[in-house]
């Protein structure tokens, strides 16, 4: 494979405690007597999908205070609590020695996604790292973000890789043809592994590299 994509929260980089603080900021204001739920096990979709399934009753009006008190609590200090996963950088590295080409595509809003890959040391790794918003109107989904990754970067997807964490990620590989390798250390394993989506696992980011050469070029059935 020559192509790589990347998912980013739970699979380049863990974010999760950073996303708790501001959920939990957003949440004690609207519901003051109710502990925030812990939101590991909820992330991967948009803030204000995580928010519906914490509040399944609240109404509109409510997931928009929840959404704006999270956007502000996470713009100002929750992405700095962001760290990346053991042995990202190096992977990296090689992956650029090695010639491959990486991309990135996220569910989350553009401009904390550009300052964490700088904080973080990633973004000169990648050709192009597209968020939900990257153009107005936002992508419908993490798969249409694909296409225009490889419309606009002529990218081969029948020679390439989505690496992920959460069944959404396996469904955008699966919808855009293209393999997926599943990062175990993510927030979704459990249910990747309940929907059957592990053809190809990553233990650890020092398996990546020849786990990318070493697949083969053939499109998965949609």
């Amino acid at each position: 494979m020559r192509n790589v994509i990347f998912d980013l929260d739970g699979t380049l980089v863990d974010s999760v405690t950073g996303v708790q603080h501001a959920m939990q900021t957003a949440w004690q204001a609207v519901y003051p007597t109710i502990p925030c739920p812990d939101v590991r096990n909820l992330m991967g979709p948009p803030v204000r999908e995580m928010f519906r399934r914490l509040a399944p009753s609240a109404d509109e009006s409510l997931l928009n205070r929840l959404e704006t008190g999270f956007r502000q609590a996470y713009d100002s200090d929750g992405w700095q609590m962001t760290t990346t996963y053991p042995g990202v950088i190096q992977a990296l590295n090689d992956l650029q020695s090695a010639k491959v080409r990486c991309f990135g595509v996220t569910n989350k809003p553009c401009r904390p996604t550009q300052r964490i890959l700088k904080r973080c040391g990633l973004a000169d790794f990648f050709e192009a790292f597209l968020s939900i918003d990257s153009r107005q109107p936002p992508f419908a989904s993490k798969a249409e973000a694909v296409q225009t990754l490889a419309k606009q970067y002529q990218i081969n997807l029948t020679a390439a890789v989505l690496v992920g964490d959460t069944v959404e990620d396996a469904r955008t590989a699966r919808d855009c043809g293209v393999r997926f390798i599943a990062f175990q250390g993510g927030y979704g394993w459990d249910n990747l592994i309940a929907a059957g989506d592990t053809e190809l696992i990553l233990l650890h980011f020092g398996q990546l590299v020849s786990l990318v050469l070493e697949t083969p070029s053939t499109r998965l059935k949609k």
